[in-house]
């Protein structure tokens, strides 16, 4: 009897291991990249944001694109961890980035790359399509050259 007993302790504590481990191995991770424009000019500013979800309590490695063609103005990452009611850990990861175009055309971000436990997880590239300026820069002067002087109330005149 108590042989009988020790065997379904075994069995059991087996089951529950086997099961912890195949929930951790079967953790589920989503990326997902968004952008609050897909065109702009080359004065505004692009809001980009990166939402990771996993069910694991360890945080997974988080591979940036090259932002070469933006100026990174501003970024900020948020985690929080929480458990589901099934006591499963959640993580949420949120990157957010404030771009600015560097140049005109058509600008690809690439995916962000999230690696963990082997396994890696995309998000989708985007193309932006960045146009001319809304407000250009003035003009600069043009210098005159060097020896010239301008006759005061004679406007266009130079001597």
């Amino acid at each position: 009897m108590v042989k009988k007993i020790f065997i379904i302790i075994i069995i059991l504590s087996l089951g529950l291991v086997i099961g912890k481990a195949g929930a951790e191995t079967s953790s589920e991770i989503t990326v997902k990249a968004t952008a609050d424009k897909k065109s702009l000019a080359q004065d505004e500013e692009l809001n980009l944001k990166v939402e990771i979800s996993a069910t694991t309590n360890q945080a997974p490695t988080v591979e940036l694109p090259s932002l070469a063609d933006f100026y990174v103005l501003s970024s900020f990452q948020s985690q929080n961890y929480s458990l589901s009611r099934d006591n499963r850990a959640q993580l949420k990861v949120i990157l957010e980035y404030i771009l600015m175009p560097a140049k005109q055309g058509k600008l690809a971000i690439g995916p962000f790359v999230v690696k963990y436990k082997l396994k890696t997880y995309k998000s989708e590239p985007m193309e932006i399509e960045v146009g001319p300026s809304k407000n250009p820069l003035p003009e600069k002067p043009k210098e005159k050259p060097e020896g010239q002087e301008e006759t005061p109330g004679k406007e266009g005149v130079t001597l």
